[in-house]
């Protein structure tokens, strides 16, 4: 069974209301975004604070509020509410590490002098799987358009193939490959530095 087929299915059974839906969309979701979120973090300075784990059950746990509330209508929307939820415990963790009164921003374990902002972790900002920052990747992800994003959701965050997000969205693969071409370009400033 196709991820579209199976996702279609699920969503049928949410919308009637069935609550086990839910459990089920979740399980499918974590199982999708388990190996992404472990390549998010591998390199990333959130590491060392976070764990892979961590990182998924908070995005999990945010998706199944979301879905208590709404009813997405299409597989499509389905990985973009998932995709948002990942973005979004990724932008929070950023903050609360990196931000102005994050323990993160001035710890030292690297052995080299501290920067002018009182941290050296920015100097192993890039990573080869994740943005430089999180909260930058965010907001720049948030002012895509929106068949961009899309693309976005399902490739990199969701990690579908190109021929799996081709099927989610009803387009030709080398759609989806172009439009993927035109979101890397938009993050040359190695906001984001693909697979």
């Amino acid at each position: 069974m196709s991820h579209t087929t199976e996702i279609q299915r699920l969503l049928v059974r949410h919308q009637a209301g069935d609550r086990k839906a839910i459990d089920e969309l979740i399980r499918f979701a974590e199982s999708r975004l388990r190996v992404r979120a472990s390549q998010m973090l591998r390199n990333d300075r959130l590491k060392r604070w976070e764990q892979t784990d961590d990182l998924l059950q908070e995005a999990m746990l945010k998706l199944q509020r979301a879905l208590e509330k709404v009813r997405p209508d299409s597989p499509e929307r389905f990985f973009g509410l998932a995709a948002l939820q990942v973005r979004r415990t990724l932008f929070d963790l950023a903050r609360k590490h990196f931000g102005p009164r994050g323990g993160g921003k001035h710890h030292h374990t690297d052995g080299k002098p501290a920067d002018a902002e009182g941290g050296s972790f920015e100097s192993q900002a890039t990573q080869a799987n994740g943005p430089k920052d999180w909260t930058k990747f965010y907001e720049a992800v948030e002012a895509l358009p929106e068949k961009d994003r899309q693309v976005l959701d399902l490739t990199w965050t969701n990690g579908l193939t190109h021929a799996a997000a081709a099927e989610v969205l009803g387009v030709d693969e080398r759609t989806i490959r172009r439009r993927w071409l035109s979101i890397r370009s938009r993050f040359k400033e190695s906001l984001l530095t693909p697979e």
